[in-house]
């Protein structure tokens, strides 16, 4: 078994300081001996002026602080690296606040080049905004997490998700889940947009009642019949829709109002600017 351990441990934040409850972030990753398999990189969404403290895990830490888009009341997002000093070796991650809302989106973008155990987000519960691109054993657990808004997953290893614990969800995308098998967002009823995109084995979708979907990308899928014929009901009922994959073909995104085709063109779904 892996050994998470920190050669030069630094004190991180305890869950109950003076200062206030702390949000808090948990990484377990592996370095690999490959080109660039010792560098991590990630993307946080702060708060303005709030702080987070970013401990890689070999006794180095860096702190970050966050800041609005030029000339926009808009959140920026503040970007970290990080290159270890050895490969082959195991680290822990752990991203702190001592403010309880002060994260607010977490990317983990540039984790791609080391091997992910675990990304642990039980203790971030004002997350808004998640995205992450893996490689490894990660499987996601967003079940606490129940303000989360946005989520892009890469490639991660879950052979079921259930977003059931986010309502306000409003926008997924999961692309190339080669084990993912069952998608639960029964109770998702604000889901606009989907992305599942080569998920090849991806055959249960269970879609809410209410759901607000109109944008879906299900090329390279293999959804079962009836499923496939929920879908496309609920997407007819939200009129116009936006929609690759099943009997329009996974090479085009169609558009369709009133029942009729008005635009056809190349390409992916474009994600909402966060």
């Amino acid at each position: 078994m892996p050994r998470f351990d920190t050669p030069n441990p630094v004190p991180l934040y305890r869950k109950h300081q003076k200062q206030g409850i702390m949000a808090q972030i948990t990484i377990n990753i592996q370095t690999l001996d490959w080109t660039m398999g010792e560098t991590v990189g990630l993307h946080l969404m702060l708060k303005k002026d709030s702080k987070a403290r970013i401990a890689w895990g070999d006794g180095k830490v860096q702190v970050v602080t966050g800041k609005q888009k030029p000339a926009s009341e808009k959140l920026a997002w503040v970007e970290a690296g990080h290159s270890y000093p050895e490969k082959g070796m195991y680290y822990t991650i752990t991203i702190c606040s001592e403010e309880e809302d002060a994260i607010i989106g977490f990317d983990g973008c540039g984790m791609f080049e080391v091997k992910t155990f675990d990304v642990i987000l039980t203790e971030c519960p004002n997350l808004r905004i998640l995205g992450y691109s893996g490689y490894g054993e990660e499987k996601l657990d967003v079940s606490k997490n129940p303000l989360l808004e946005f989520i892009d997953f890469h490639e991660i290893r879950n052979e079921k998700l259930d977003f059931s614990a986010n309502p306000l969800l409003e926008e997924l995308h999961i692309d190339g889940a080669k084990d993912l098998v069952s998608l639960n967002l029964s109770k998702n009823d604000k889901l606009r947009r989907l992305d599942i995109f080569m998920c090849h084995n991806l055959q249960h979708l269970a879609l809410s009642n209410q759901s607000q979907l109109n944008e879906v990308d299900f090329a390279l899928t293999h959804l079962r019949p009836k499923d496939l014929e929920y879908l496309e009901k609920t997407l007819k009922r939200n009129s116009p829709y936006k929609v690759r994959g099943g009997s329009f073909g996974d090479d085009k995104i169609i558009e369709v109002c009133n029942g009729k085709i008005v635009g056809k063109y190349e390409g992916r779904m474009d994600e909402t600017d966060r």
